[in-house]
């Protein structure tokens, strides 16, 4: 590599939100994992040239000065990181910035677990090393919240921790799946994008009586405090998936897919608890079971209904600093 360049390489990987969807907006306690599918950054700075953008699959390609950047009327999404950033140290003029979300696709489909979630988190954590700038949880919500207002930030707390998280009102806590649960990740077909559906959401939610409410928080919170043995968790999930999708069909918000209604059909009949991950209508959905048979089975009845099976495991490390090759 050229001796003028500095390089500095982030990863973090993507997430899968088992329960709690749309009820955390409201303070619930959601819990989610982490998926091992990671969004890789390259920072490259140089005496010379603009900030460079390329992004794989193609989504960032762009040249431009850091002066325009910094432009409030610049509303391309990675300027909003680097605004933030520069509010907080100095930024060099020329950088080449490379990230990489292959992983996160399937036939040039997204798979819904969490790619822009993992970008952010990745790019952020390489600014703040580039410039020697403390980056934790704190700061990483203080820079959601400059790009993002829709959602409750599960997804980049899941990626910037790793593993298993419980997350409530901002404040993560790390859990562990009970021995003897399993899990397979299914892709339904369609990629979809979440702030429109969060916003459907609070617009039915908000208006909907306090009863109502508190029977979707409650089982959230139910859901969230079962992990201890596998049989309550699956009981706990059951009850959590017959409230929502009676919100569901009540406010029309299409978490609950048709492929997605095909899918649990059939899993229940084998035993397994299926439900949509994060906030439905398309991507991914998670089917739970003791016994790994039932869920291969189901795996297999997938295939007539055009589903695919997602090759996901959870992923132990959250956002971390490459080497350097």
């Amino acid at each position: 590599m050229d001796q003028s360049y500095t390089q500095t390489n982030t990863s973090s990987p993507g997430k899968l939100v088992i329960s709690g969807e749309y009820a955390v907006l409201y303070g619930a306690p959601a819990l989610a994992m982490a998926v091992n599918r990671r969004a890789h950054c390259s920072l490259l700075s140089a005496a010379i040239g603009e900030w460079d953008f390329k992004s794989i699959p193609e989504f960032w390609n762009t040249v431009v000065s850091i002066e325009h950047l910094l432009s409030e009327t610049n509303y391309f999404e990675p300027a909003r990181i680097v605004r933030w950033f520069a509010q907080h140290g100095s930024l060099p003029k020329h950088l080449k910035v490379i990230t990489n979300t292959n992983p996160f696709f399937t036939s040039e489909q997204k798979l819904g677990i969490g790619s822009s979630a993992a970008v952010l988190v990745s790019f952020g954590l390489a600014l703040a090393k580039l410039n020697n700038l403390k980056f934790c949880i704190n700061e990483l919500f203080q820079l959601y919240d400059t790009v993002n207002q829709t959602g409750s930030g599960i997804d980049i707390a899941t990626s910037f921790h790793g593993g298993v998280i419980r997350f409530e009102e901002r404040i993560v806590s790390e859990v562990s799946f009970p021995d003897g649960l399993c899990f397979k990740v299914f892709y339904v077909g369609a990629s979809v994008e979440t702030t429109p559906m969060v916003n459907q959401f609070r617009n039915w939610f908000d208006e909907q009586p306090s009863s109502v409410k508190q029977d979707y928080l409650g089982v959230s919170e139910n859901v969230a405090v079962s992990m201890r043995e596998p049989m309550s968790f699956l009981a706990q999930l059951t009850d959590f998936i017959t409230v929502q999708k009676d919100l569901d069909e009540r406010g029309r918000l299409g978490i609950w897919s048709s492929k997605h209604k095909d899918l649990e059909r059939r899993a229940e009949d084998l035993g397994v608890v299926y439900k949509p991950s994060g906030a439905g209508g398309g991507d991914v959905g998670i089917g739970w079971a003791c016994d790994p048979e039932s869920l291969r089975l189901l795996a297999d009845q997938a295939q007539d209904l055009n589903c695919s099976v997602v090759d996901l495991d959870i992923e132990k490390d959250g956002a971390r600093v490459e080497p350097v090759a």
